[in-house]
């Protein structure tokens, strides 16, 4: 074989590899290459065939599915935290794995098996809402309302649960009007509903704790319903 040719072709792989180091390190593959059924469902966590995505690390291509996995997981984490900020915890766990990778405390093979630890994790966070019998929109008040504190027991936590689903409702048949958030007036009376709705949560609220409940409510809603869409 050409050693000319043999050198040109390693120094190719060597570039290939390199941009894949880098892509894993944080910088953006602006263009990857999408080939075969492989790529299909990426960033569907539901949908990605994990026998498959093993077995294509197992035969070497362990960057190159190492960082689709990366990616898939940083699409859905921007999807849950968006609709969530107590997934925030989430959000920081995912980046102190890419950070101990960097470090050089986990190699590509341990941070692809804690990756794909990772996405079972956020299958299950995904599927929580459907498990607690609540929307997105209220598992999020849910949460804002119970994390980190206070505890709960079964029956306030039933409680907190139906607080929830009866402010959301209240602030989308009464309070959310058009461009809302522009008005006084509107801004209030959105406020004034969080505070009537947080009211019949259970006596494990002290003052302080409930105010803070208050002002995180009212912050994810002014954050979530701008008021120029259409509410679901």
């Amino acid at each position: 074989e050409d050693p000319e040719k043999k050198a040109r072709v390693q120094r190719v792989a060597d570039e290939i590899e390199a941009l894949l180091d880098e892509a894993i390190l944080g910088i953006e593959i602006t263009a990857p290459v999408r080939t075969g059924g492989d790529m299909e469902g990426l960033f569907d966590l539901s949908k990605i065939d994990f026998d498959r995505l093993r077995e294509s690390f197992e035969k070497g291509q362990k960057r190159t599915q190492t960082q689709k996995l990366r990616t898939a997981i940083e699409r859905k984490l921007e999807e849950l935290a968006a609709l969530n900020p107590t997934r925030s915890s989430l959000v920081e766990r995912f980046q102190e794995l890419i950070a101990e990778y960097n470090a050089g405390s986990l190699n590509v093979e341990r941070l692809f098996d804690a990756l794909l630890a990772f996405v079972r994790d956020l299958d299950e966070e995904e599927g929580r809402a459907i498990r607690e019998g609540l929307t997105e929109e209220e598992l999020a008040i849910l949460d804002i309302l119970t994390k980190p504190e206070p505890e709960l027991n079964d029956t306030e936590l039933a409680m907190v649960r139906q607080v929830a689903k009866a402010l959301l409702e209240t602030l989308k048949r009464e309070k959310l009007v058009l461009d809302w958030r522009l008005k006084e007036r509107a801004k209030a009376a959105v406020r004034s509903a969080i505070q009537e709705a947080l009211d019949a949560l259970p006596p494990a609220y002290d003052d302080t704790l409930w105010q803070g409940k208050v002002a995180q409510t009212y912050e994810w809603v002014f954050d979530h319903y701008p008021g120029n869409t259409s509410l679901n």
